[in-house]
């Protein structure tokens, strides 16, 4: 409770008393109004044989693992950024995705499918992730909850208790827990409790770090047993179909033209190309 009057704190010096409150009747209308949708739960009850067979149809694939994203990252935020990329990307390698939306920036009121493989669901209908989580159980293939050090909302109980019910954890460890970068005075509770809880577990969680920094402190502190450096970049393809169609102002693109060596930001260090 502190550590959100903190934050509100932050966000009323920073953006004034309108927006402010326009965020926090936006936050509390997706995290706690969306959930009394009795019309969404209604419908998944009495359809309740059709989604358990569309669940079964997507759960009988052939898949090397299933992952489950939970950092409440919404899916049409207005940046697409690493979560969205890095769920595209492992949906192509026959990994079977859900990704958990949020009210604030998607309308998704149970699941939909997005791409082969890669699935929005609103985890807030209780029915569908009660029946989802119930097929699950009786699938013996890896499976796997997908978090960020940075979230807020999950407890280190419920963590704990995906652990006993057979998932392991994947662990993204993409920024410096520090309250200059999170907005509070003080790091969270459930973020310094997981980061705690992640160093000792080296059996059921996996650690990926987005920066050399990262990888350092990860380590010193817990070893390189299942951990990945995974730095954050572009989608290659994506810019080469910009750069093909799209005109660049005449002194930009005559810098391009002179074929001179180019600056790039390479793991934390620059580098000529």
């Amino acid at each position: 409770m502190k550590e959100n009057f903190s934050r509100i704190i932050s966000i009323l010096k920073k953006d004034g008393f309108y927006l402010t409150f326009k965020k926090i009747y936006k936050y509390v209308k997706s995290r706690y109004l969306s959930k009394l949708n009795i019309f969404s739960y209604l419908n998944i009850i009495f359809h309740y044989k059709k989604y358990s067979k569309m669940f079964d149809s997507i759960l009988n694939g052939t898949y090397h693992r299933i992952i489950i994203w939970k950092s409440t990252f919404g899916w049409n935020t207005p940046l697409f950024q690493r979560p969205q990329h890095i769920s595209i990307n492992l949906a192509s390698q026959n990994c079977l995705i859900f990704y958990e939306v949020t009210t604030m920036t998607d309308k998704i009121k149970n699941i939909k499918k997005l791409n082969n493989n890669l699935y929005l669901i609103n985890f807030d209908n209780t029915p569908i992730k009660k029946l989802l989580f119930s097929k699950l159980e009786k699938k013996d293939i890896p499976k796997y909850i997908q978090i960020y050090s940075t979230d807020f909302n999950m407890s280190l109980n419920k963590l704990k208790k995906y652990i006993n019910n057979g998932f392991k954890i994947i662990y993204e460890y993409i920024d410096d827990l520090s309250p200059e970068i999170i907005g509070t005075n003080k790091i969270p509770k459930n973020q310094i409790d997981k980061y705690n809880y992640m160093l000792k577990d080296t059996k059921n969680i996996f650690v990926v770090v987005t920066a050399n920094e990262l990888e350092k402190d990860i380590l010193k502190k817990r070893g390189k047993e299942k951990m990945a450096f995974s730095c954050n970049g572009v989608d290659f393809e994506h810019f080469q179909n910009v750069d093909k169609n799209f005109d660049f102002e005449n002194e930009y693109q005559s810098i391009l033209d002179s074929n001179k060596p180019i600056i790039r930001l390479l793991r934390s260090s620059c580098k000529l190309v």
